[in-house]
């Protein structure tokens, strides 16, 4: 399983010779993490600057330096995680086999981020409909994007582009449904295995799945 990866750059007081880019950049991963934790823990509504700064050990000169206000760390946060999420399940629809499998793999690859970055998922999943306005038109352009890349998908199945592009809209709605339930109740473990029966109940008889 793929996981974002940040610069572990130890940074300390003073001279310590290490590029100004480089440095900026493991301060921002810093502040993006401490955001998505405080999310996590005490909602988006909650979330303060502040709280964002003691958890991240920055000031908050750095912090303005970077970004704007809360918002649009927030909105940076999000982006970030979306943007993998997407990689993640425009590879698994590129991978052999038949469309069901794909499509499973695809969700496969959803629910496993959602079981490895639990904060990150709820802070993009739960949390977003609390951010606004502009963090909401986002959630909406990645369901648009996942549905798009699911659909494109399930048209070599159904050979029908509204046809694939209702049934994708029906598949990526009901697994974020299934993943904000999971995330609100902080039961995301072993969400993974689901990825078969979606596709099984949504989409073909269960031994279609596997190509039978």
């Amino acid at each position: 399983m793929e996981t974002r990866r940040r610069p572990t750059i130890k940074l300390t007081g003073g001279p310590h010779g290490i590029p100004r880019a480089v440095v900026h950049e493991v301060q921002r991963g810093r502040l993006l993490d401490a955001l998505a934790e405080v999310i996590a823990e005490e909602g988006y509504l909650n979330t303060t600057v502040h709280k964002i700064l003691k958890r991240a050990g920055i000031s908050r000169r750095t912090f303005y330096e970077i970004f704007t206000d809360k918002e649009d760390c927030f909105l940076v946060a999000y982006q970030e995680a979306a943007d993998h999420v997407l990689v993640l399940v425009q590879r698994a629809c590129r991978l052999g086999g038949t469309p069901e499998m794909r499509i499973e793999n695809s969700l496969r690859a959803m629910l496993e981020f959602a079981e490895r970055e639990p904060q990150v998922a709820r802070m993009c999943i739960v949390e977003v409909m609390a951010s606004g306005e502009k963090g909401r038109v986002r959630r909406a352009a990645t369901m648009e994007q996942l549905t798009a890349l699911v659909a494109a998908v399930l048209e070599e199945r159904c050979g029908n582009q509204d046809e694939a592009l209702l049934r994708a809209r029906v598949l990526v709605g009901g697994v974020h449904e299934m993943v904000y339930d999971s995330l609100a109740r902080g039961e995301v473990e072993g969400i993974s295995d689901l990825a078969e029966e979606v596709v099984a109940s949504h989409l073909s008889p269960p031994e279609a799945v596997h190509g039978g």
